[in-house]
């Protein structure tokens, strides 16, 4: 009867200490204290003295503020540079000039359909109370994708299956690249084949130039390996773009 007691008292919130006081001193008090199960910081009262409640009422949210979580969206289309236990960086328009580290933890397994965004929660240290609940912020995500090509976005042409930039042979004279793309990094996209360091791409007026190919050919398309065109009007060409750089997001 004695253990069943004790069992009883658990089960109403008591600690060990208060049982055993209990039975030490052979009274009863008419109140009692109920002690948080968690340590930390209360968030919110939701109770005055004197209220009856029911069981499984909230009278405190109590939180444990040392470390809080950082919830990011994500979008789907740079969800493979994220992996969980990478560092993350957070800058806040309270502290500005200033950025906190984190550890990607968990990335959630569903994605939403309207934003095409996936959430990313990371863990970051309170800092001294220096970060609260409920603030807002930029969450910078890094990858490191060693060195390689990059051509501006406006270089490529996205037709089906194809991606097409045109490289330039001589003056004035361009020939269509099918090429692979990778990853993208700000408005230029990592090369994976199709072309080489130094080649000279067609950086802006692309389109122009595949469309003149098409008359000139008679084909519906330009995308033709060996084929070279002498575009009328002059367009910008690069070769800054296709040197060894480093690349990260």
């Amino acid at each position: 009867m004695i253990e069943a007691s004790k069992k009883k008292l658990e089960l109403f919130g008591l600690t060990a200490n208060q049982i055993e006081e209990i039975k030490n001193s052979g009274k009863i008090n008419l109140t009692l204290t109920y002690y948080s199960p968690i340590s930390g910081t209360v968030i919110e009262k939701k109770v005055q003295e004197g209220m009856y409640v029911s069981e499984g009422t909230a009278i405190y949210e109590v939180a444990e503020l040392s470390t809080l979580w950082n919830i990011a969206e994500v979008n789907e289309s740079d969800l493979s540079t994220v992996k969980v236990g990478s560092n993350v960086k957070l800058k806040l328009k309270a502290y500005p000039g200033e950025e906190f580290t984190g550890k990607v933890s968990f990335i959630y397994p569903v994605i939403n359909p309207q934003t095409r965004t996936v959430k990313v929660r990371s863990e970051f240290s309170s800092q001294n109370n220096k970060l609260k609940p409920q603030m807002y912020g930029e969450t910078i995500f890094s990858a490191d994708a060693g060195k390689g090509l990059l051509v501006p976005a406006d270089a490529i042409i996205f037709s089906g299956n194809n991606n097409v930039v045109w490289v330039k042979t001589s003056e004035g004279m361009f020939e269509a690249h099918n090429i692979e793309i990778g990853q993208k990094f700000g408005d230029k996209y990592q090369i994976l084949s199709g072309l080489k360091e130094g080649d000279e791409v067609a950086e802006s007026g692309g389109f122009l130039i595949d469309s003149e190919s098409q008359l000139k050919t008679g084909m519906p398309t330009g995308h033709q390996h060996g084929t070279e065109l002498n575009p009328t009007d002059k367009k910008k060409s690069s070769s800054d773009n296709m040197e060894g750089t480093d690349m990260s997001k």
